[in-house]
């Protein structure tokens, strides 16, 4: 389980991505090959591109992208390691729209080291939010512990095309969580403190990530720290407040905010 410092440090690493090669290698593995038959949407995720993506593709319906209904393809995919983070593994989506089109898609991505949870445990690892948001929970290929909800909102392309580059870092979870603390109709997304550092180790701290629409990213907004080993939390508050700002790092875009 992992510390909000490193979340800090993963989260600057992906940044690198973007800056990072924009396009799949030619030279990127192809899937192991499988005595078992490709299902329909395995072999749909090959013919739109992704040679190196799982048997194992997941299909989330109910969304929407820019006001059109679609339906998710969600595979794990092997590449060529990044120059920068030497990620191998990343999480390919794929938006079809009602008549199988191809409506977006993040295949140029670099990756991120995030991929979808196994089979056995991928319908409790999303949820679609009240405000349309798409969340997925991820786990970071390789290291133990340490997961990142990547997100994908119906009026952000950005969102699809950079799907897992970037999202709240959390441990130890199973689902999605989410929260309206402001009432406001978007929700806030949960994730937990991690272990990894020895002064946290015996601390149970719940951050609350809200969305800015200003830079199109989720950041820490409030948190609550609970006595009772992870039992029950307090009233959250915000990040300047105590214990919250033992774990921020940089200015935030609510810093100011009571």
């Amino acid at each position: 389980m992992f510390s909000l410092q490193r979340r800090t440090a993963v989260a600057a690493a992906a940044v690198l991505l973007i800056s990072g090669t924009g396009c799949v290698s030619s030279s990127a593995p192809a899937a192991a090959p499988s005595s078992e038959p490709l299902s329909a949407e395995a072999q749909l995720v090959r013919e739109l591109g992704c040679t190196s993506c799982s048997p194992d593709v997941h299909t989330v319906s109910g969304l929407t992208y820019q006001d059109t209904p679609v339906r998710a393809l969600i595979a794990a995919a092997e590449l060529e390691p990044h120059p920068v983070t030497g990620a191998t593994h990343t999480t390919r989506i794929f938006l079809l729209d009602e008549d199988d089109e191809l409506v977006a898609s993040n295949l140029n991505e670099p990756p991120t080291g995030f991929v979808p949870l196994p089979p056995a445990d991928f319908d409790d690892s999303w949820t679609i939010a009240e405000d349309g948001t798409f969340l997925l929970l991820t786990k970071y290929r390789g290291v133990a512990g340490l997961q990142q909800i990547s997100w994908m909102r119906p009026d952000l392309p950005e969102s699809v095309t950079q799907f897992s580059l970037t999202g709240p870092l959390t441990a130890g979870q199973r689902d999605v969580e989410t929260a309206d603390l402001d009432g406001d109709g978007s929700v806030e997304i949960v994730g937990y403190l991690g272990d990894d550092n020895p002064d946290w180790a015996e601390r149970y701290v719940k951050f609350f990530h809200r969305f800015d629409p200003d830079s199109g990213a989720y950041y820490p907004w409030r948190c609550a720290e609970s006595t009772d080993g992870g039992v029950t939390y307090p009233e959250p508050v915000p990040m300047h407040e105590a214990p919250c700002y033992e774990f921020s790092s940089g200015e935030l875009p609510w810093e100011a905010e009571g």
